[in-house]
């Protein structure tokens, strides 16, 4: 979750150049248009407006993966605030 806070945006950026396929969330409208400026190419997700079932489904269908047990994260970076 949240892709353009303060550290957010840099893990987006950081996964990109690492060649990951990334997928991000964000809640605020700010931080939001924030991830979406930097036009990275990354499937960011509002889920305000997206629900969790449609985004899990366009992933599924995207990776070709239709059992829960084929599905996963490859990598994950997590940046704290503290």
């Amino acid at each position: 979750m949240g892709c353009g806070g303060g550290l957010g945006y840099l893990g987006l950026q950081f996964a990109v150049k690492m060649g990951f396929k990334v997928l991000r969330m964000e809640t605020a409208s700010p931080p939001l248009e924030l991830a979406k400026s930097l036009d990275t190419g990354v499937r960011i997700v509002d889920v305000k407006t997206e629900t969790a079932a449609n985004t899990v489904k366009q992933v599924r269908k995207e990776d070709g993966k239709a059992e829960r047990t084929e599905m996963g994260l490859d990598a994950m970076i997590i940046l704290p605030e503290s």
